[in-house]
């Protein structure tokens, strides 16, 4: 399956590129509109890296609503797929083991199996990388009226969200330090975090984003989520750096907010080419962004 590993990874490396030298709009706007990118009929959120690959699709396309189904459930509730509509590639694995002798496993078969039975039977497991393809409502017809529907959407007062958002760090028994400075870092030897102090930030967005990057490196530890900070090559450097990005934006988007990915040239250039190195670069660095933002989220009241 590497062609769709690739495939994936160069749609996210051509909007990269194309966004370095101007960079005006989100590449990963979870939280676009306060609508995070749902089924249209289980109102189910996507999950990993699904978010990254309906924001890029709902960027370039211009649609008014986060919301998606596929082909048959489209049909299934009366309603169509317009003609000449082009969906939109979203991704996930299924388990398929291999015993003795070449014998094969499906997923079923192994969900219905625990450790030691896979660990008696000696059977390798292997995730294979499948795909569907989405539409959004805007590419249908025919289907209830209200999911046409554009509402205004009164947005919350952001001293609101804001004080939600001390609470949850609170919750989460972070030690964070404010103090006047011009940046912001967690210390993985004393377990802090550092931020500036609120009034020198340009708006109370531009905080939340940032202490919830902090946060995302915050769950590196071995208790959380365990994912080791020290002596980190160059490429392990990226990878950690887009974890925390990718968190940011999954946490700014539960709270209604769109994140920014950041416009640091040198950053963007370097996760380009792990990109290009590594096609299961952002598949990694989405799951295990997807693990912190569950951990934090996990402290809300």
């Amino acid at each position: 399956m590497k062609d769709l590993y690739t495939e994936v990874t160069n749609s996210i490396i051509d909007l990269l590129n194309t966004q370095l030298n101007s960079w005006d709009q989100p590449w990963i706007g979870l939280g676009g509109s306060f609508e995070r990118a749902t089924n249209m009929f289980s109102e189910t959120p996507y999950r990993g890296i699904n978010p990254i690959l309906l924001s890029i699709s709902l960027e370039k396309q211009k649609f008014r609503k986060n919301i998606w189904a596929t082909f048959n459930q489209v049909s299934s509730n009366n309603g169509q797929v317009l003609k000449g509509q082009k969906g939109t590639k979203i991704v996930y694995f299924t388990l398929m083991g291999i015993g003795p002798n070449k014998k094969r496993y499906n997923n079923a078969q192994l969900q219905n199996m625990d450790d030691t039975q896979i660990k008696q039977l000696k059977i390798d497991v292997i995730p294979i990388l499948k795909y569907y393809v989405l539409f959004n409502i805007e590419q249908t017809k025919g289907l209830e009226p209200s999911l046409y529907e554009v509402p205004k959407i009164a947005q919350r007062q952001i001293t609101d969200i804001e004080n939600e958002v001390d609470i949850l760090v609170k919750n989460t028994g972070a030690i964070v330090i404010h103090k006047e400075s011009n940046s912001a870092f967690y210390n993985v030897e004393s377990d802090e975090i550092t931020m500036p102090l609120k009034d020198q930030f340009k708006s109370a967005e531009g905080y939340i984003e940032t202490i919830f990057h902090e946060l995302g490196h915050y769950t590196s530890k071995a208790d959380r989520c365990d994912r080791p900070m020290k002596n980190l090559s160059k490429s392990e450097l990226a990878m950690e750096e887009i974890i925390a990005e990718l968190t940011a934006a999954q946490l700014c988007a539960e709270f209604g907010i769109t994140k920014t990915i950041s416009n640091n040239a040198s950053y963007i250039q370097s996760w380009i080419k792990e990109l290009g190195d590594n096609p299961k670069f952002i598949f990694k660095a989405a799951r295990e962004a997807q693990k912190a933002s569950d951990y934090i989220m996990s402290f809300k009241a």
